[in-house]
């Protein structure tokens, strides 16, 4: 027994929403190095300030 041909438009669907659904999981990756970037950003500025904070209050 042999399984009968899909139809073409069967392929291109599956493929399409495999693209689909690949595309939304690129964005949501994308979203979240986003954010962890300005994150990261935030804090590091933070310590920045802090440190020169520090360095001013040795020498004074």
């Amino acid at each position: 027994m042999s399984k009968p041909p899909q139809a073409i438009t069967t392929v291109n669907d599956l493929a399409f929403r495999r693209y689909v659904h690949r595309r939304e999981e690129e964005k949501i990756a994308f979203a979240l190095v986003v954010l962890f970037k300005m994150m990261m950003f935030d804090i590091l500025s933070q310590r920045a300030a802090q440190r020169s904070v520090s360095k001013e209050d040795e020498l004074g």
